[in-house]
């Protein structure tokens, strides 16, 4: 779980040198919006917001977060702030942040990117679709991968994620990293945003350098951890469509097929004798996502009527 590492009190105008810091800690001017480091141990010199979390420019895994604390006032509300629960505090942190990336309409960094992960979750997913219909996707360039992607997959231990190494995943967009960090992080507040990109095709479809249809994967894999009436109705939205979920894979697992299985067995049924055939892969496995492909375009449509036949008699099979 993310939590406070520590906290530095600067002067503004006044030089710090902490002990061991290489270079003084030093800003010259700040507001309610952006404070300005004319020196620092881990920041470079430049402007940075304030009030909400932007990620530490040499460890990943860690953020900062500045606060304006002008006034006697301020002080006291911080040291209330500060002593919040964890949760609480992480959760009105990461509303101001998502608030502020919406705000700003600009395509997220890798290093922001990593940072979703140590952010509140529901905030988060709540984020999700309205960034992804605000902002268009937009490829990587390689040196903004080479500088920095490689030492994020260390960021998490795999026992407590299920990210798999980068070269699995190959090169995706930085919409279809987000899609990534919800397949793995995201709740059932991101399952109406993920269902409008996905229609309106907000990410960019995969490649053969980035082969998974992360932004599909995102919305069974939250459906697959949280099992709700919520959650069925966005699986039955699926179950006729035939698009792979790997690109460029030979009998991929499809996003219909794989729709239909999760359905399937949360009623009881083999997705088997319907005609849905099992199509591991290692990174949907990692997400909790079964995958399936259908034997045939009338292996859908069956599931599509066994579905409506559900919804107009509830407690039959």
């Amino acid at each position: 779980p993310t939590r406070l590492v520590g906290t530095q009190s600067l002067v503004v105008g006044e030089p710090s040198l902490g002990p061991g810091a290489e270079r003084p800690s030093h800003f010259d001017r700040i507001d309610d919006h952006t404070a300005h480091c004319v020196s620092g141990q881990n920041l470079a010199p430049g402007d940075y917001p304030v009030g909400v979390a932007f990620p530490h420019p040499k460890q990943p895994g860690y953020f900062f977060h500045l606060v304006n604390l002008t006034s006697p006032r301020r002080k006291m509300a911080n040291q209330y702030v500060v002593e919040m629960p964890a949760p609480r505090r992480l959760a009105a942190l990461s509303q101001r942040t998502f608030a502020w990336m919406l705000a700003r309409a600009k395509p997220l960094s890798i290093a922001e990117l990593n940072m979703l992960r140590q952010l509140d979750r529901d905030e988060l997913s709540r984020f999700a679709g309205p960034f992804l219909a605000t902002v268009q996707d937009e490829l990587v360039p390689d040196a903004e991968y080479g500088a920095v992607a490689e030492p994020l997959v260390q960021v998490t231990p795999p026992a407590e994620s299920p990210r798999i190494r980068q070269g699995h995943l190959g090169r995706p967009s930085r919409h279809g990293l987000l899609c990534e960090v919800l397949a793995a992080h995201g709740t059932r507040e991101a399952l109406s945003g993920l269902a409008r990109a996905i229609e309106a095709r907000r990410v960019l479809p995969p490649t053969e350098r980035a082969p998974y249809r992360l932004d599909a994967i995102a919305l069974l894999a939250i459906a697959a951890r949280e099992s709700s009436p919520e959650s069925d109705v966005w699986l039955a939205r699926w179950v006729d469509r035939p698009d792979p979920l790997v690109a460029g894979a030979h009998q991929a697992p499809e996003l219909g097929a794989s729709a239909g299985a999760m359905l399937l067995k949360r009623y009881g049924r083999s997705p088997l004798e319907f005609g849905l055939i099992e199509a591991d892969d290692p990174f949907l496995a990692g997400v909790g996502v079964a995958g399936h492909r259908a034997a045939s375009a009338e292996v859908l449509e069956r599931i599509r009527q066994w579905w409506a036949g559900r919804q107009e008699k509830p407690d039959g099979a």
